[in-house]
């Protein structure tokens, strides 16, 4: 159950799913899920779900296919500043610093 529930999250990274939704969904209460999380991803559902979608725009920047208004859109937050601080708060660097240093670096590679 909780392996199908971190599968749904990943597979639904836009759909806000409250946790009491996403038990229902993979047969299990809220608590359950809550502590079937802690005891195999060491995190609680939003965190978990957090990590998953910042993991999402990090690779998406370095695509550099979509811009980060975009990138927010696809994972579901919808309030671009509450993305940059998650953002930043993990990767300690904002998405459009994070982006201008990962095409520094590309720049640097295509040098060599």
């Amino acid at each position: 159950q909780i392996q199908r529930a971190a599968q749904i999250l990943k597979s639904e990274l836009a759909t806000p799913l409250t946790i009491k939704d996403l038990a229902k969904k993979v047969g299990t209460n809220a608590t359950k899920l809550q502590e079937g999380f802690r005891v195999n991803f060491g995190t609680t559902v939003n965190n978990y779900l957090n990590k998953i979608r910042l993991e999402f725009a990090r690779d998406q920047i370095m695509l550099g296919e979509l811009n980060i208004s975009e990138i927010a859109q696809h994972i579901g937050i919808v309030n671009k500043s509450y993305f940059t601080r998650l953002f930043k708060s993990t990767y300690h660097l904002n998405p459009k610093e994070f982006a201008k240093k990962v095409a520094k670096n590309h720049q640097i590679e295509k040098n060599l």
